[in-house]
């Protein structure tokens, strides 16, 4: 008897332990920490990153008990918090970029992206130097067409910058600005000035005209092209049409002579005195293979002012672009 009642305050202890135990585990298993994440836009275009994190306990009867609560607020822009949330939480924020103004900011970048890009803008091919084959056309049934009789001729053109009026990535007009100098090599020099000076004797030329071997008619120009222009869509081929209008600035008769056969030879230089109009305007058509240009060109208004006889030149030359 004494030992039965030995025993039964232990097993009491006993069964008292375990309950404890087990409650103990009970109420541990029952806590958890729930983390929600909210991302929005604020009025002002930063982005909101709040990071919430509540610890709960769950009670015998199933309702929960909050234990605690705290909160994280970040406000930035959209790209910079895309990096920082990469670079600390390790997760793909590709769903995140379509949301809001992060959106809107990206497309808004590659559109500039794409209107700056080299390959997908329109570039005229105007500008660069070029050299040409120059004469002229004589509308002319007198005798007088004689006199304007050309060996030939040359041009140096240095077109400066051209100016573009795109309306698509390969199609658009352009203007710009560009230098000329022009030299024609005349058959008959003593013939051509006593014509183009109106002055059958030349009085008031420097040297007897009888020993005139050579004229050169130096003509310079300051241009401004009106062009429409297509191209290919690689770029690598451009043809345009349009008209070069040209002020002139400057002219130069520049004479070889020699005295008599004898052993002396010398130049005379003359500058502005012949009949050449201000104004010019040519009609141009042109065709680039990459950074090459060939061109043909016809005068649509006469060189000089003469009513009598009609001078048109003509140009066919290369263009290297620049």
């Amino acid at each position: 008897m004494k030992l039965k009642l030995v025993l039964f305050p232990i097993m009491l202890l006993a069964v008292g332990f375990v309950s404890n135990a087990q409650n103990e585990s009970s109420t541990k298993d029952s806590v958890y920490v729930e983390k929600m994440e909210n991302i929005y836009v604020a009025e002002d275009g930063s982005e909101v990153h709040t990071s919430t994190m509540i610890t709960w306990k769950v009670l015998p009867d199933g309702e929960k008990q909050k234990l605690s609560e705290s909160r994280t607020t970040t406000s930035v822009l959209a790209d910079t918090n895309y990096e920082i949330i990469e670079d600390t939480m390790d997760f793909d924020i590709e769903p995140y970029q379509n949301y809001g103004m992060g959106k809107d900011y990206d497309d808004l970048r590659d559109t500039f992206k794409n209107i700056f890009k080299p390959k997908d803008r329109f570039e005229a091919t105007w500008a660069g130097l070029e050299f040409a084959y120059k004469n002229w056309q004589i509308n002319d049934n007198s005798d007088n067409k004689d006199a304007y009789a050309l060996k030939g001729g040359w041009m140096f053109r240095w077109n400066f910058f051209d100016i573009e009026i795109p309306l698509a990535s390969n199609i658009g007009f352009f203007t710009g600005l560009g230098y000329e100098s022009s030299i024609y090599y005349l058959q008959n020099p003593v013939s051509f000035l006593q014509d183009i000076t109106s002055d059958p004797l030349l009085i008031d030329f420097p040297i007897d005209i009888r020993y005139i071997e050579d004229t050169r008619l130096v003509s310079r120009y300051i241009n401004l092209p009106l062009f429409f222009e297509i191209q290919s869509k690689n770029k690598s081929f451009a043809a345009n049409v349009g008209v070069i209008v040209g002020l002139n600035i400057y002219n130069r008769f520049k004479n070889d002579y020699d005295n008599n056969n004898l052993d002396m030879s010398n130049s005379v230089k003359l500058d502005n005195r012949f009949d050449i109009n201000r104004f010019k305007a040519d009609l141009s058509l042109r065709f680039a293979f990459k950074k090459i240009q060939i061109f043909g060109e016809y005068a649509l208004v006469p060189m000089f002012k003469t009513s009598f006889v009609k001078v048109y030149p003509f140009t066919i030359g290369l263009n290297l672009a620049f």
